[in-house]
């Protein structure tokens, strides 16, 4: 529900949160506050990715597990109580500018790129060879240069770099992908 200055309740005075935890003035229900925000962005992520049966099984972990699995190194503290996976990120950025919408944004970019690479070393644990095939795509989209990679919230998504890239466009789903290119291929292609 949005109040009326046009900020979601939800985010309230997250821009707030965020500045004292990392300055470390955080207080445990702040520090929480991230935590459930961050996890339920990475929940909705997995939730959204229709392939993950295999891992959930493989590893023994439900949606909400494997969600605080990928995001768990955010909060991850040192020696003198800081966050540094999260000062890492927003020393880039100057919260005393932003707006909660904005902060909401930040921390959404942070933790689905977190879940991106939890699935990444996941599947490295699961399947080297797949690791490495996927690895070695990223490495040849960058040197090639014909495509480039570029952020959908939870999805890294390739796109031609001669062309208009609609993103604009809801993303296809990958049953009716995989439905449409399994009348067309004969398997020989």
């Amino acid at each position: 529900v949005s109040s009326p200055s046009g900020v979601r309740s939800s985010i309230r005075g997250l821009r707030e949160i965020l500045v004292a935890v990392i300055t470390r003035r955080g207080t445990t229900a702040q520090v929480n506050a991230i935590v459930t925000m961050c996890h339920a962005m990475a929940e909705g992520a997995l939730r959204r990715k229709g392939h993950l049966m295999h891992i959930i099984q493989v590893h023994g972990l439900n949606i909400s597990d494997l969600a605080f699995d990928t995001i768990s190194d955010l909060f991850a503290r040192n020696g003198d109580g800081e966050f540094p996976a999260m000062n890492a990120y927003f020393a880039a950025h100057d919260l005393s500018t932003i707006t909660d919408e904005d902060a909401y944004f930040l921390l959404q970019r942070l933790a689905l790129g977190r879940v991106r690479n939890g699935l990444f070393r996941l599947y490295g644990e699961m399947d080297p060879q797949l690791a490495r095939i996927l690895r070695n795509v990223k490495i040849a989209t960058h040197s090639l240069g014909v495509f480039s990679e570029i952020d959908r919230p939870g999805e890294s998504c390739l796109v031609p770099t001669l062309c208009e890239t609609n993103q604009h466009l809801p993303a296809v789903e990958v049953e009716l992908l995989s439905a449409w290119l399994g009348e067309r291929a004969s398997g020989t292609e």
